[in-house]
């Protein structure tokens, strides 16, 4: 087993690629064989925000750690607001990309001393289900 302890000038305000599969090519410091990426990213202040591209066929599940956050996409008009400890689930279009942005809504002051609100989230192959089937 390994540990990687990261660097907050590596996801402040912006996304850090942590974790990939041993069959992507893609540069991490951390390689799982399974098809998953793991990104993340600390926002410094209120209305900051990061944007990705969701491919097609893809899902994520985006869990928020600290502070509250906005995420919308290019193919919705909603919005979705996720707060501490709030996870949400979004399943990608089969044939095109989406753009997902996430704007920080309220930070709050974290371990390290500084305001900030926290995210990560995991990409990975749509199941075509998706969501809770207990409630």
């Amino acid at each position: 087993y390994g540990q990687f302890d990261g660097n907050i000038e590596d996801r402040l305000d912006k996304v850090q690629h942590l974790v990939s599969s041993v069959n992507d090519q893609v540069a991490t410091p951390i390689k799982v064989h399974q098809d998953v990426n793991l990104f993340a990213t600390e926002f410094s202040q209120v209305d900051s925000k990061v944007s990705f591209i969701l491919g097609p066929g893809r899902m994520i599940y985006l869990l928020c750690i600290e502070g509250s956050l906005s995420v919308e996409t290019s193919e919705s008009s909603g919005v979705v607001t996720a707060s501490k400890h709030d996870a949400v689930e979004m399943q990608g279009l089969l044939t095109e990309p989406v753009t997902i942005t996430v704007k920080a809504k309220q930070v709050e002051e974290v371990e390290t001393g500084h305001a900030a609100a926290h995210l990560i989230y995991f990409e990975m192959k749509q199941d075509g289900g998706g969501g809770r089937s207990d409630i």
